[in-house]
């Protein structure tokens, strides 16, 4: 399985070793070691696990993975260190090149005159990391919209703390810069555009298994070898509605990924979005392909120093966990929520799209092979580029494919 952030041809190995790595598109080789020591902190986190679930019983897989990622004083994410980087765990588009945070700053212009100029105008970006994506993103408005830079209103929205905590040098557009570890409360009704860049892929998910007797989910106990799966009945029949809500039918010992959070995610963003667009970028699927019967396995994996791992127990708080995104339902929820669904297209083409490639014979030829790279990775096909958008009737920017014809 593979995660879409990079792509190892030698992952099971045991012990330090060189493998020919395609990361973000940059093929490379690079030493991994797949027995990587337990850290301190994740060794204090999973002992805490194993005295809850000694204490209250087996948990969700879903409630594992929340605090294995997301633990405050432990956690992968949380606490733990950057995982961002050639030397970390993973590289993203930003790393690679500024055409992410470029592109989005042109929709975010775009959206700025449909909107007739608000003042403020919001840009609110969720999961952001260490504020690599921010940056590109600021700069391009500035540099190519001085008017709208002096009514901009820039919010970060990152729970890890030492994430948030380099982002404090970000520049400050005219209407002010927020850093926060949650959304903003309802009722705002901002005006402006809601981004993500590989959000819903980390975030919690429930792992449900089709069996003869029904539906089953896993849990994760204590046993010698210490913590493992097991699977009992469903913790909630919220998992049974996703599937029926979704047309799923998993085939018998097919086992999936649900995630229950994208809705109370959308539901908020709505009660926070008053006119404009969400723009989620990550790697997933269509509903039909996610659950098809080519995936028997799902798509959860475990990532570490640019290798994956099927063991999604080991090592809690050392290393990501994450599974694709089910795009169809982001869909089905958000038009449920009244937003408008404008597409899904592939990074590649969204990048085009919106201009990446104009003008690359004025850039140095560092700049100009970073982005080759990163379009003709694997990472500008895995990931998807989806936009939903409200208020804004016929009057929102072409997207996607359509967009791409236009240039044509």
């Amino acid at each position: 399985m593979d995660s879409g952030r990079a792509q190892s041809f030698a992952l099971k190995a045991d012990g330090p070793h060189w493998e020919f790595v395609k990361c973000a598109g940059r093929e490379q080789y690079v030493q991994v070691d797949s027995s990587l020591p337990q850290s301190a902190r994740s060794q204090e986190l999973e002992a805490r696990l194993r005295a809850a679930i000694q204490r209250q019983g087996p948990i969700t897989f879903a409630r594992f993975m929340e605090q294995a990622l997301y633990d405050p004083e432990l956690g992968y994410y949380g606490a733990g260190p950057l995982p961002w980087g050639a030397d970390a765990d993973y590289v993203t588009a930003p790393q690679v090149h500024p055409a992410l945070g470029q592109s989005i700053a042109t929709l975010a212009i775009e959206l700025d005159g449909v909107l007739g100029r608000p003042a403020p105008f919001t840009l609110l970006e969720v999961g952001s990391g260490n504020g690599q994506l921010a940056r590109a993103v600021l700069a391009q408005i500035e540099k190519s919209a001085p008017a709208l830079w002096e009514r901009l209103s820039f919010a970060s929205v990152e729970r890890g703390t030492v994430a948030r905590a380099v982002q404090e040098d970000l520049p400050t557009p005219g209407a002010g810069l927020n850093i926060s570890d949650e959304l903003p409360a309802p009722g705002g009704m901002l005006s402006g555009l809601v981004y993500a860049n590989e959000l819903f892929d980390a975030f919690p998910v429930h792992r449900v298994k089709q069996t003869s007797q029904g539906l089953v989910e896993a849990h994760v106990a204590v046993a010698a070898e210490g913590l493992v799966e097991c699977y009992m009945e469903p913790s909630t029949t919220a998992l049974a509605g996703y599937l029926e809500a979704n047309d799923v039918v998993l085939a018998d010992g097919q086992v999936g990924e649900v995630c229950l959070q994208v809705d109370p995610w959308l539901g908020r963003v709505n009660e926070v979005l008053g006119a404009g667009g969400l723009l989620a970028v990550d790697y997933g699927h269509s509903t039909t392909a996610l659950y098809g019967p080519t995936r028997m396995s799902g798509t959860l994996v475990a990532q570490q120093r640019f290798a994956l791992f099927d063991e999604v127990l080991a090592c809690p708080g050392d290393r990501d966990l994450t599974a694709h995104v089910d795009f169809g339902n982001l869909r089905r929820v958000g038009e449920g929520l009244g937003l408008q669904w404008a597409g899904r297209c592939s990074l590649r083409v969204f990048l085009i799209g919106m201009g990446a490639t104009a003008d690359q014979e004025k850039q140095p030829l560092e700049a100009r092979m970073a982005l080759r790279h990163l379009l003709v990775s694997e990472i500008a096909d895995s990931h998807s580029v989806a936009f939903l958008h409200k208020g804004l009737g016929d009057g929102a920017p072409n997207f996607g494919r359509e967009r791409l014809d236009t240039l044509v």
